[in-house]
């Protein structure tokens, strides 16, 4: 049954294949026999006026209205925020480089620069105090030291010579005293 079918799919197929190619060659066989009839088409040709030219000057003025568009569009920002006092140039004058443009009020930035010129000098100011109270601690704890160790080498040098104290507790071979306390 199964091989039967396939049988009849293939029969279909290989009919409906035929038709397309008749199909096909009818189509072809129209176009040509077509064109035989009609002959082969014609170029139109296009009419040239020919003119001698001269050297000569020009004669005509003419005179035209409209806008330019210029190649670049540049923007142009300020660094600082603020009014523009004075426009140097004109809309279509030609520029060069480096050149004014506008000039922008600088009021604002004036007041702020004195504003950072005086906390500048503020800064320096408590710096100078800064540091002379670094340098006032540091001249008192080295008077503080040069006394305790005055102190010190007088206490070590009474111990060498065998200095002793009653009521103190000393140390090694004996106390070492002051009138003031023990070391």
């Amino acid at each position: 049954m199964r091989h039967q079918l396939n049988n009849l799919r293939n029969k279909k197929m290989a009919t409906a294949g035929v038709i397309c190619l008749l199909l096909i060659i009818f189509m072809v066989a129209y176009r040509v026999s077509e064109q035989q009839v009609s002959g082969p088409k014609k170029q139109e040709l296009t009419q040239v006026e020919v003119y001698r030219l001269q050297r000569g000057d020009l004669s005509k003025h003419i005179s035209l209205t409209g806008q330019t568009v210029s190649d670049a569009a540049i923007t142009l920002s300020p660094k600082y925020a603020g009014r523009v006092t004075a426009v140097n140039v004109q809309l279509g004058d030609k520029v060069t480089e480096g050149q004014i443009l506008l000039v922008q009020d600088t009021g604002d930035l004036d007041i702020a620069i004195g504003q950072a010129r005086a906390e500048a000098e503020a800064a320096g100011a408590d710096a100078v105090t800064t540091q002379a109270g670094y340098y006032a601690d540091y001249l008192k704890a080295e008077a503080a030291y040069d006394i305790q160790k005055q102190h010190y080498d007088r206490q070590q040098y009474l111990y060498s010579i065998g200095g002793h104290f009653p009521g103190c507790a000393g140390f090694g071979q004996g106390p070492v005293c002051d009138g003031q306390g023990c070391l």
